[in-house]
């Protein structure tokens, strides 16, 4: 095996290493709920297994995040008194001095 064939390999191993620990530490150490984790697909349609095999490390730990603790798909929060345009207190692209 050539050295950059072995250099690859291991900058490989390290991004996975890398997002299988941080998985691990948000799965309470759990081996079982760490794969669960990897394995569970995502709204993209990908795992973080799947993920980490496209050379996708940042990807597959958010992947796992959002199997983890799916995100909220609703309204942005409102206050009870509605802006409108025009409503500014003071214009924003007016000069204060």
């Amino acid at each position: 095996m050539s050295s950059a064939r072995v250099g690859d390999l291991l900058d490989r191993l390290v991004e996975v290493h890398e997002v299988v620990r941080r998985v691990y530490l948000i799965a309470d150490s759990d081996a079982s709920r760490t794969s669960h984790l990897l394995s569970a697909t995502s709204e993209s349609g990908y795992s973080a297994r799947d993920l980490l095999a496209r050379r996708r490390p940042a990807e597959a730990y958010l992947a796992a995040l959002d199997a983890q603790c799916p995100r909220r798909v609703g309204p942005m929060m409102q206050g009870v008194w509605r802006a409108s345009t025009g409503d500014a207190t003071v214009d924003l692209a007016e000069d204060p001095a």
